[in-house]
């Protein structure tokens, strides 16, 4: 990042080459997580039970970001000119505009809860009787 652009925001936030993503999602005071939708990420926010501000570019992260929405309801899609091919700028109000609906009144309580019930539903596979001890236990006979 050029040196310039470090000084006049280094008062608003933080920028760094990379960060501890499971690390941050499983902070308790992180109330929303913006994501390009990819596979992996979409999983760690899942599990970690946080909702999740969806940007898809490319390929899979737009079914990724559908299922978010539509199907287990955990968050909001931002579709911006980028998003949709075309060449343009992401506006700062509209992403401000979403983050208030993801953490501010009874949509975000929704979020919120869908998340942490998915989170649960999860976890409950692993437990004894769940699907995922279930095939690790039938793959441990096979060997």
């Amino acid at each position: 990042m050029p040196t310039e652009f470090l000084e006049k925001t280094k008062d608003q936030g933080r920028v760094v080459s990379w960060a501890p993503q499971i690390r941050i999602l499983s902070h308790p005071s992180l109330g929303a997580f913006f994501s390009h939708c990819g596979w992996n990420s979409t999983l760690e926010a899942v599990t970690h039970g946080v909702p999740i501000l969806c940007f898809p570019y490319f390929y899979d992260q737009f079914i990724n970001a559908k299922y978010v929405v539509e199907v287990w309801e955990i968050g909001l899609l931002f579709i911006s000119k980028l998003s949709l091919g075309e060449k343009g700028v992401v506006e700062r109000e509209e992403i401000e505009r979403l983050f208030k609906v993801m953490l501010e009144g009874e949509q975000s309580q929704k979020f919120q809860k869908n998340a942490i019930q998915l989170r649960e539903a999860g976890r409950r596979t692993n437990l004894e009787g769940g699907t995922t001890y279930n095939n690790i236990k039938s793959l441990l006979k096979m060997l």
